[in-house]
C-alpha cells in the first residue's frame, strides 16, 4: 500500500466519491453539485464543495435540531451529522422547557444523551457510569465500536489489501483500492504490475521458437513472417520444420481408397485412377469398397416369401412356388404354404348370407336356409328374420325413412332413421336423457309416469313412459315384448295386450322371453314312473327343446 498525505487523500476522496456517489445513498442522493441551488433534496440540501455531492451539512449549524438537551449537534467531515456532548455536568438534569440544567427527580432525568454512559438519580443529583455496551461512533471508517471511558470509538478499518498495485483508502464507510496505472505508452513493451515489487515493462516477445519464421515487433504487433520452402517439384510435399527448416519429401499419394490405382506426375502431382471390378457375371453385383477393394456379390434374390424358391438366371430373378402335398386326406381343406409351412386350412364356404347355414361336406360347401333372426337394413321394418334364405320384415305403417329431420314432415323428426315426432329428445342410452325422470325408450327421451296426469299436455301414460302424438305403431313401441305391442289410435299411443305365449310357456318379465313351463321334461325327456324292479323307464321323448326360449325382435 502507497501511504500518502492529508493534502494528496483529500484530492484521491474527491476524486473517488464521484464514482462513489450512486452508492452511498445515506450520504448522497444527487450530484454532482457546484451550490446549494443543485441540491433539491430536503434530507440533502447542502453542497459538498470538495465532494461536489450533496450531503446533509457542511457546518455545525446546519445540523442544530432545535433541542437542548440532547447537546449540540455538529457536522462529521463526511457531511453528517452526529449528536453533541450532553449540555448538563456535574449530575444536573436536563430541563428541556427551561434549557437549564437542574436537579434530578427521577433516572430519567438524568438522561446526558450518552450511549456509553448509565444515569441514575441519587438524593437529587445525577450520577454517572461508564459503560462498555457496544455503540456507534458515527465514524464509517471504524469498525467493532465499544464504549470506554464514557466515550464511543472504533478501530479504523483496514484497508490495506497488501497489493503493491493499488493505492488503498478508506472513504465514508468503504475501502478503496485504485489499480496503479503502469502504461509506459510503448506499443512493443508488456506493462505489468507486481504486487510485491510494482509496475514492470518487459519487451514484447516475438520470438515464436520457429525457424521457419522471421520474427519482429512493429506499433506493438509481433511480425512473424514465413519463409518459402517451395522446391518446385508436384511429387514432393514441401514444409518447413521449426527446428530443422525446409523439408521436400516425396508425396504420399496413397489416397487411402483400395478402388484406386495411385501414382505421381512431378508437373501435375498425384493421380488416383478409379480399378474395374467387372466380373463379367450378370448374377452378381459388383462394386468397390474402399476399404477392402472389389466386392462381387450375388444379386440378392429374396422376395421376402417364405413359400418361393427363389433363385438367379443370366441377371434374372426367379421365385417358383412351393407346392404342398394333400397329407390329411380330407376334401374339406385345402394345402397350402404359410411363413415357408405346408399346412391345411378349411375351405371357405362363407356365402355371406346372415340367413344361411355355411357347411363343408366331400369337398363340396353346403349353404341351408334357416330362420334366425336378421337385420335387412331397412328402419321402416320390424320383426325381421330369415325365410327362403333372404333377410326380411314387416312394414312399419306410415314409417318415412330419413337421413336428417329435412327428410321429414312439419311436426316430425328425424330420430334411429326414420321420421317421428319431435316432443321427445332422441338418445341411444339412459345417460343421453339429461332431464331427472326421463329414461330412453325407442330412440327417445321419455318422462316416467303412473297415469296421464303425470305427462304434459297432448301425452297419454302408456306402461309407466309419458308419449305424444304418434304417427304410426313404431312411435309407440317402448321395445318390452312381455307387456304386448302397443298401437297408434288416432294419433295418440296405448298400451297393448300382455304377450301371448305358446301352451306351455309363459313370459319371463327379467328375460322379457316366453319360455317353458317348469315340467318333467326339463332334461329334455319324459319319465314314466313304473314299479318294475323301481326303476324308471323312458317311454316319451320331450318335443319341446331343453332351455328353449322365445320372444318378438325388436
Amino acid at each position: 500500500m502507497r501511504l500518502f498525505n492529508k493534502t494528496l487523500g483529500m484530492f484521491l476522496l474527491a476524486a473517488v466519491a464521484m464514482l462513489l456517489a450512486p452508492a452511498l445513498p445515506t450520504l448522497a442522493q444527487q450530484g454532482p453539485c457546484s451550490t446549494d441551488a443543485d441540491c433539491t433534496d430536503p434530507d440533502f440540501p447542502f453542497c459538498y464543495a470538495i465532494l461536489t455531492i450533496c450531503v446533509e451539512c457542511v457546518v455545525d449549524s446546519n445540523c442544530d435540531d432545535g433541542v437542548f438537551c440532547n447537546g449540540a449537534e455538529e457536522c462529521r467531515i463526511d457531511g453528517a451529522c452526529q449528536d453533541g456532548p450532553a449540555p448538563c455536568a456535574g449530575g444536573l438534569a436536563c430541563d428541556e422547557k427551561k434549557d437549564t440544567c437542574e436537579v434530578c427527580a427521577q433516572d430519567s432525568d438524568c438522561d446526558d444523551g450518552n450511549d456509553c454512559t448509565a444515569n441514575v438519580c441519587n438524593n437529587g443529583v445525577c450520577a454517572s457510569t461508564d459503560t462498555t455496551d457496544a455503540c456507534d461512533d458515527g465514524v464509517a471508517c471504524t469498525e467493532n465500536d465499544v464504549c470506554a471511558d464514557g466515550a464511543c470509538a472504533g478501530t479504523a478499518i483496514d484497508c490495506d489489501d497488501a497489493d503493491a498495485c493499488t493505492d488503498d483508502a478508506c472513504l465514508l464507510g468503504q475501502c478503496v483500492n485504485v489499480a496503479t496505472d503502469c502504461d509506459d505508452g510503448d506499443a512493443c513493451t508488456n506493462d505489468s504490475c507486481d504486487s510485491a515489487t510494482g509496475c514492470a515493462h518487459e519487451d514484447v516477445d516475438c520470438d515464436d521458437g520457429d525457424v521457419c519464421t522471421d520474427d519482429g515487433c512493429l506499433a506493438g504487433i509481433c511480425i512473424n513472417l514465413t519463409i518459402d520452402c517451395d522446391d518446385g517439384d508436384e511429387c514432393t510435399d514441401d514444409s518447413c520444420d521449426s527446428v530443422d527448416g525446409c523439408v521436400n519429401e516425396a508425396a504420399d499419394c496413397d489416397d487411402g481408397d483400395a478402388c484406386t490405382d495411385d501414382s505421381c506426375d512431378s508437373a501435375t502431382g498425384c493421380v488416383n485412377d478409379a480399378i474395374d471390378c467387372d466380373d463379367s457375371d450378370a448374377c452378381t453385383t459388383d462394386s468397390c469398397d474402399s476399404t477392402d477393394g472389389c466386392l462381387n456379390a450375388p444379386i440378392d434374390c429374396d422376395d421376402s416369401d417364405a413359400c418361393t424358391d427363389d433363385a438367379c438366371s443370366a441377371g434374372v430373378c426367379t421365385h417358383d412356388p412351393i407346392v404342398c402335398a394333400d397329407n390329411d386326406n380330407n376334401p374339406c381343406t385345402a394345402e397350402s404354404c404359410q411363413s415357408g409351412v405346408c399346412v391345411a386350412v378349411p375351405i371357405d364356404c362363407d356365402d355371406n348370407n346372415p340367413c344361411t347355414d355355411d357347411t363343408c361336406s366331400g369337398g363340396d360347401c353346403i349353404n341351408t336356409n334357416n330362420f334366425a333372426s336378421c337385420d335387412d337394413g331397412n328402419v321402416c321394418t320390424e320383426s325381421d328374420a330369415c325365410d327362403a334364405g333372404v333377410c326380411a320384415g314387416e312394414a312399419i305403417d306410415n314409417c318415412t325413412a330419413c337421413a336428417d329431420s329435412g327428410d321429414c314432415a312439419a311436426g316430425l323428426e328425424c330420430l334411429n332413421g326414420r321420421c317421428q315426432p319431435t316432443q321427445v329428445a332422441p338418445c341411444v342410452e339412459d345417460v343421453d336423457c339429461t332431464v331427472d325422470g326421463e329414461s330412453c325408450i325407442n330412440g327417445g327421451c321419455r318422462a316416467d309416469c303412473e297415469d296421464d296426469n303425470d305427462c304434459g299436455d297432448n301425452e297419454t301414460c302408456v306402461n309407466g313412459s309419458c308419449y305424444g302424438a304418434c304417427a304410426n305403431d313404431a312411435d309407440c313401441d317402448d321395445a318390452v315384448f312381455c307387456n304386448g305391442a302397443e298401437t297408434c289410435t288416432d294419433n295418440a299411443c296405448a298400451a297393448g295386450d300382455p304377450a301371448s305365449c305358446p301352451e306351455g310357456e309363459e313370459c319371463n318379465t327379467e328375460t322379457d322371453m316366453c319360455e317353458e313351463s317348469e315340467d318333467l321334461c326339463g332334461a329334455g325327456f319324459c319319465g314314466i314312473s313304473s314299479p318294475f324292479m323301481g326303476l324308471t323307464l323312458l317311454a316319451l321323448f320331450c318335443l319341446r327343446g331343453v332351455g328353449r326360449a322365445r320372444r318378438r325382435d325388436s
